[in-house]
């Protein structure tokens, strides 16, 4: 036997579906829902805590050296470019192969950021400079020689280039990464560690973004 209550259920339920059919019809309806669908993930950006600016912590001193292909670079032909320092040695050994894997690595997450990026890798072994073994490095670890610009020199400009990049840093480890952003300042010291080229990739993205 069917309930009482059964056929004021089915006419609830036609009232519900009509009016529900009214209201979707309606453009107001619909004007608010795309409000409300477009709202929400600007709400999202809003309430989001951006991290602070990396500080600046000095500046380049001017520098100028020669690039795996002989032509003069230094802070003059960076200008307009973000740029991460590395310093790095043409002797075969564990420790290079470590950090070329590092310098690999930093330009390959960079790509995104075209040509605003550089990696400057500069020198260790000022009496043992040559220019054929940094060109081979470049050329076979990097798919652009235009990313990467491996710089050497004579020994007192080389000396003088290195004492420069550190001279407001003090002492950094060997295999540190220095940021410097478009207008020369640097940015951040960081180690190669996967937390801190997380750091650093992050902290580029932020000044590639800064008016």
């Amino acid at each position: 036997m069917d309930s009482p209550r059964g056929p004021e259920r089915k006419k609830f339920g036609q009232r519900l579906q009509a009016r529900l059919e009214r209201l979707v019809g309606r453009r107001l309806f619909w004007g608010l829902f795309v409000a409300v669908l477009f709202a929400l993930p600007i709400t999202r950006s809003l309430a989001r805590t951006l991290p602070p600016a990396p500080a600046v912590l000095g500046e380049v001193e001017p520098f100028e050296l020669s690039d795996q292909y002989g032509h003069v670079t230094g802070t003059e032909q960076l200008k307009n470019h973000l740029w991460v320092v590395t310093h790095l040695g043409t002797a075969t050994s564990a420790a290079q192969t470590a950090q070329i894997e590092v310098v690999r690595n930093v330009i390959h997450r960079a790509r995104n950021l075209g040509d605003a990026f550089r990696m400057v890798t500069v020198a260790e072994d000022a009496g043992r400079d040559d220019e054929g073994a940094r060109r081979a490095l470049v050329e076979k670890y990097c798919s652009s020689a235009k990313l990467w610009t491996y710089l050497g020199g004579t020994g007192p400009a080389l000396n003088r280039a290195n004492r420069e990049l550190v001279a407001t840093l003090g002492v950094i480890p060997d295999d540190a990464l220095m940021l410097v952003d478009a207008r020369g300042q640097i940015r951040g010291v960081y180690l190669t560690d996967k937390p801190s080229i997380d750091r650093l990739m992050q902290d580029m993205s932020f000044i590639a973004n800064l008016p």
